[in-house]
This record gives C-alpha cells, sequence and structure tokens, in this order.
C-alpha cells in the first residue's frame, strides 16, 4: 500500500513539473535574457550557470519572471544571541506563513538572555502583481499554476507587514496570468529580522525546471555574520545534478568567511541515501532534525546543512504542523551565537 501512495505521489510532482523549453530554442537577445536578473548596479549579484548549452532553455524560463526582490528593514535594539533558522516549502501560498511567524515570536519573547533572531528560508515562496512581467509568448514554456491557497500574502506582503528583511529570486513563473492581478512567480526567498546583505543568486543546471538557490549574509544584531542559502531541487536526476553543483559552489564559499546554514526541499526519493543528499553532505554536514517524512507526496525530503562549527551549541527540530503546506518545517535554534 505504501509502495502505491508513494508512485502515486511521484507521478503527480512529475506531472506538475512537466513543463520544458522548446527543442532546439536560441540563445536570446542579451538585453532580453538580462531582464529578469535585475538592475545596475545589481542588489543580487548573479552566479549564472556557465554551461553555454545551458543558456537558451535558462534564458527562456527566465523570460516569464520578475527581477529579484530585496527589501531591507532596520533591525530592533539590543543585541541578538540566539538564532531562530526555520526551512520550509510553503507550497506557493497554502502554508500560514504567518501562523509560524507567530509562533517563532513566541519563543523569541519566551528567552530570558536576550534578544533572539528570526530567519527564515523559504521554498516555493510566490509574489504576485507588476512585479511579474507582461505574459510571454504562448511557445515560451510555462509551468502550471500551483495556487493551492487564495487569497495569500505573497513573500514581499509579508516581508513589509512583519517588518523583515527580503531577499526573494523567482526560479519560474507561476501560470501564464495575463492580467496584472494574476500574474505570479515563484522561487525560493530568505526573510529575516537581522540585517541582511551581500546577497546571491546561484543559478543551477536545467532539470526538469529553472532553480535558483538564494544565498545572502545575515548580520545580527552586535554578532558575528552568518550565510544562509535556501534551496530547492527538482526530482530524481535532476535533483542529483543541481545538488552536486550548489555543492561544488558553496565549497568555495565554505573555505573562507563565516559560517553557512543551507535549508533545503531536495527532492531526493531515497532520503539520506539519495545521491542528492549525499552530494551536500560530503560539503556541509548534515544537522539531524528529528525523524519522520517532511513531504506529503514523498518521505523526507528536507534536510538542514551547516558548517557551524562543533563548538556552537544549537538543536535541530523537524515541526509536527504543517500548517496549511504539504511540507512540514524544519527549525534549527542556535543558541549563544556571536
Amino acid at each position: 500500500m505504501r509502495s502505491g501512495k508513494y508512485l502515486t505521489g511521484l507521478l503527480l510532482l512529475l506531472a506538475m513539473g512537466s513543463a520544458c523549453a522548446p527543442r532546439g530554442v536560441q540563445p536570446l537577445p542579451a538585453a532580453t535574457a538580462l531582464l529578469c536578473f535585475g538592475s545596475e548596479p545589481p542588489e543580487v549579484v548573479w552566479a549564472r550557470h556557465p554551461d553555454p548549452a545551458e543558456r537558451p532553455r535558462l534564458d527562456h524560463w527566465c523570460l516569464g519572471v520578475g527581477a529579484p526582490l530585496v527589501i531591507t528593514q532596520p533591525p530592533g535594539a539590543g543585541v541578538t544571541t540566539r538564532l531562530l533558522v526555520l526551512s520550509w516549502n510553503v507550497h506557493v501560498g497554502a502554508g500560514r506563513v504567518e501562523d509560524v511567524l507567530e509562533i517563532l515570536r513566541r519563543r523569541a519573547a519566551a528567552d530570558p538572555g536576550g534578544q533572539t533572531g528570526v530567519i527564515l528560508l523559504l521554498q516555493e515562496a510566490f509574489r504576485a502583481g507588476a512585479g511579474v512581467p507582461a505574459p510571454v509568448a504562448p511557445h515560451h514554456a510555462v509551468p502550471g499554476a500551483i495556487r493551492p491557497r487564495r487569497p495569500a500574502s505573497d513573500v514581499g506582503v509579508l516581508a513589509r507587514t512583519h517588518g523583515l528583511s527580503l531577499a526573494y529570486v523567482p526560479s519560474m513563473r507561476n501560470g501564464r496570468g495575463e492580467r496584472e492581478d494574476e500574474r505570479e512567480d515563484r522561487g525560493s526567498a530568505i526573510l529575516t529580522t537581522e540585517t541582511l546583505r551581500d546577497v546571491r543568486a546561484i543559478e543551477l543546471p536545467f532539470g526538469r525546471q529553472r532553480r535558483i538557490a538564494v544565498m545572502a549574509t545575515v548580520v545580527p544584531r552586535g554578532g558575528a555574520p552568518l550565510r544562509v542559502v535556501s534551496g530547492h531541487f527538482d526530482l530524481a536526476r535532476g535533483a542529483r545534478r543541481q545538488a552536486e553543483y550548489l555543492s561544488s559552489y558553496l565549497a568555495a564559499q565554505a573555505a573562507a568567511g563565516p559560517p553557512i546554514v543551507l535549508g533545503a526541499d531536495t527532492n531526493a526519493t531515497f532520503g539520506l541515501r539519495d545521491r542528492a543528499v549525499r552530494a551536500l553532505r560530503e560539503v556541509l554536514p548534515l544537522e539531524p532534525c528529528g525523524q519522520g517524512r517532511t513531504s506529503a507526496w514523498l518521505a523526507r525530503v528536507d534536510f538542514m546543512f551547516s558548517t557551524l562549527p562543533s563548538g556552537v551549541p544549537r538543536t535541530c527540530e523537524r515541526v509536527d504542523d504543517s500548517h496549511g503546506s504539504d511540507h512540514v518545517p524544519l527549525l534549527l535554534t542556535i543558541d549563544r551565537w556571536g
């Protein structure tokens, strides 16, 4: 029975990601291809995939999305002594992020030892409205819309409403959406109560869909910086290729500079034994975040990794409640940071 449910879920996920660029697509004009990469000087530094064979397909998917969105908010007063880092696939508006923020704020308020900073590493976040371009041409690849709950606050509204700094980089359009009030894109995001800087977008190899990991440096109030990454991979072979590429990129980053924390929906069909997870673990040690499945369709696909020094006290847990998403969050608590 379990194998039948697993197969049904896998087939559904494959169908959801079945859009692909037309065969034989040609490279786009440079000015057109750069529309989704942002302004000059850039708020986001791009690590574009270097393989010229990948560029036509990646650029055609790029056509359907808006530029990255960066919002900076002033941090609160005091000195941050603890960090709550939550990684979660929010299923394009289904996850009730507001509820989770309230839970984290209650935890922060209960800390008698000082200030607690919050960092959200979100996958399948969405952005709606004028920031998403007008409809793309019919022959351009656009994945089907995922809109399990509407109305729902998009990632920019969440940041502004709750006074959070934001780095959001869309990977793909969320349906064709012709009217301005229908236009959406989706991707990965970082939201935080702390200072956010040095935002980078890491373009991964094309699998079934275009995927962008977002990385930024978070500087807690009065404390040492921390680099955080939010990533989301394709299924099967695509997940392995994308994980291997991201691992190679992060290996160079880990060689110097602040520690790195990565939260990712790996879509790893074989859990800890999956080659995608193994590729990441070779560079970033796995944080033990409890037991049990993290996805409604697959089993254990969401993981957190870090290069935090062994002497930094921390715990990681699987949150039991999905809060409306088809994934449950993982929460890494870093004590006495700084």
